[in-house]
């Protein structure tokens, strides 16, 4: 068995092999571990072209591949499904990759949220204004964020 030590950062295991799954460096020899698919998950979304082979093996290492194929404005996702919420988290793709995803999936409404979203934190507003979304308070929130620099509070 393998020794591990706490993080005080975070309280979680921080063994080399872990460790290096989060700096983008090595894929964990059980990747299917949970705390390895944390790490994973993490190493993927910071770390273009990192652990490219688990596409496909569990959907939450999909969806952080996917995701970060979108903030490297390489979108190639299979199907709408396997984006990740909040894709632009890290990094926000450029309007132009945006625009392709809207073209690729053009009756996914999840989708074009999340694209109304990213388009509020990268200030996009051609794109968001012909997205003709509802109103909705992610979206606020990621515009008031952008502007103020914090999010909103309620009074």
């Amino acid at each position: 068995m393998i020794s591990t030590r706490t993080s005080r950062t975070y309280g979680l295991d921080d063994s080399r092999r872990n460790l290096a799954a989060i700096q983008g460096k090595r894929v964990p020899h059980n990747p299917t571990n949970q705390l390895a698919r944390l790490y994973l998950v993490r190493g993927i979304r910071t770390h273009d072209g990192f652990a490219q082979e688990l596409h496909g093996h569990l959907p939450e290492f999909t969806r952080a591949l996917n995701a970060r194929a979108i903030m490297s404005n390489v979108p190639n996702m299979k199907s709408p499904d396997d984006l990740l919420y909040c894709s632009w988290h890290l990094g926000i793709p450029a309007e132009r990759t945006l625009r392709d995803l809207l073209e690729r999936y053009p009756r996914n409404d999840p989708l074009r949220y999340q694209v109304g979203r990213a388009c509020a934190a990268g200030g996009y507003t051609s794109v968001y204004l012909e997205l003709d979304l509802l109103p909705d308070v992610a979206i606020a929130a990621t515009k008031h964020i952008r502007r103020v620099g914090t999010a909103p509070t309620l009074r």
